[in-house]
């Protein structure tokens, strides 16, 4: 395969004999070719032409060996092929088993160059694979970040409010992003002008589109339903069941496909909460001190998805808010962090920096479960995305009449 030109290659070793060799014979393939008698002079080289398309380089020279500069490189170019040459065969052998971030390694003197070309002909095509799947990975995080964000920023509908309204409810949400893109999310929105519906999903994997297209879904049923009248609870999750079974059975969804779930509906009259849980970490209910106590919503229903929920009975609670309580949704990627991967302890940890803290104001408290995340990370990237919602119920006062 002629290259005519199109591909640059570096080729780094101390013996003259083999870059003069190297150099002849992929040039007459059609490579640019540059050569460096050792790492540190490679090195320069790479700071010349950072286009380099692939590195031939020995093992051991002076000054700077192959295993450095391969580690020094794969910093730099995460994805750039790399191919590793010794003139001591038992070296091969544990550098493979090593994994210095080489695509492979050969030996010398090279007496056929038809097995290296082929193993550079395959570092290029891969290069290109890897190369593509990267920046579709980062277009799937930007997308995932947009979503995300537009997510977090759900506005309140603008419907008056009953005027038998007796209760407003306070939404706060923070989070962290993780590397991938993202099947987290929140939602709420005012029903009829006297109720509010609210939600917190985490979608089942990591590596694609497809947990924030169940975000986007779980949003489109959402609405769909609150148009269609005013379904309950228990209606509105067995919809969205349906909708997301239906789709998992599909070959580009994956059968695994599934959601955790939480939604609540606050009646703004009475200030009643009535929930379901389906698969969702449960919720943190602060009552209103002195001193502040804590209750779990904890009843449960199988992920929506996992398994159809059309013909299981589905758990739905219900219990009183008053003035100053306030309601904290999270998903899993909080509690796995705090308690080390285990849920429960994670969240007995998460409940006991909250009450230690003594916060009732939910921009507060949101806040500070964003610090103990970040202290617990202490600098590192975020191993899941993570979301939580704050929602604090308040007693309307009364509008004093107006004196003539």
């Amino acid at each position: 395969m002629m290259y005519e030109g199109r591909y640059f290659l570096l080729i780094v070793d101390d013996e003259q004999d083999f870059l003069y060799s190297a150099r002849k014979h992929f040039e007459r393939r059609g490579f640019q070719v540059e050569t460096a008698g050792d790492g540190l002079e490679a090195l320069e080289k790479f700071e010349q032409h950072p286009d380099v398309d692939l590195v031939i380089t020995d093992i051991r020279m002076p000054r700077m060996g192959g295993e450095e500069l391969i580690q020094i490189l794969r910093k730099k170019r995460p994805f750039l092929p790399i191919l590793g040459v010794t003139g001591q065969p038992d070296l091969i052998e544990k550098l493979a088993f090593l994994d210095q971030g080489a695509y492979y390694f050969f030996d010398k003197p090279v007496e056929r160059w038809e097995p290296v070309d082929r193993l550079v002909d395959n570092a290029i095509r891969l290069h290109h694979q890897e190369a593509e799947l990267h920046r579709k990975r980062n277009d799937e995080r930007e997308i995932a970040k947009m979503l995300r964000s537009f997510l977090r920023r759900s506005p309140i509908s603008h419907r008056a409010p009953s005027p038998e309204r007796r209760f407003e409810v306070e939404v706060f949400v923070g989070a962290l992003d993780a590397l991938g893109p993202s099947g987290d999310y929140v939602e709420w929105f005012e029903r009829d002008g006297d109720e509010l519906l609210f939600c917190a999903g985490d979608a089942s994997g990591h590596e694609n589109l497809v947990p924030s297209f169940l975000a986007c879904l779980t949003n489109i049923v959402l609405h769909r339903c609150h148009h269609r009248g005013r379904p309950s609870v228990e209606e509105i999750v067995r919809a969205l069941d349906a909708a997301v079974y239906e789709l998992a059975e599909t070959q580009a969804m994956g059968r695994q496909r599934y959601l955790t779930f939480f939604l609540g509906a606050i009646d703004l009259l009475s200030g009643t909460l009535t929930y379901v849980n389906a698969g969702h970490p449960e919720a943190l209910l602060q009552r209103c001190g002195p001193p502040p106590t804590f209750e779990r919503l904890a009843i449960g229903t199988s992920p929506i998805g996992f398994m159809h929920l059309r013909s299981h009975h589905i758990e739905v609670g219900q219990t009183q808010l008053h003035d100053g309580d306030i309601v904290l949704l999270y998903t899993d990627g909080a509690t796995e962090l705090l308690g080390d991967g285990e849920h429960r302890k994670g969240l007995d940890h998460l409940q006991t920096r909250i009450q230690e803290a003594a916060h009732v104001e939910p921009e507060a408290m949101v806040k500070h479960i964003a610090e103990i995340l970040d202290h617990r990370l202490a600098g590192e990237a975020a191993p899941d995305d993570t979301t939580w919602m704050a929602l604090r119920i308040r007693e309307r006062k009364a509008t004093p009449l107006a004196l003539d």
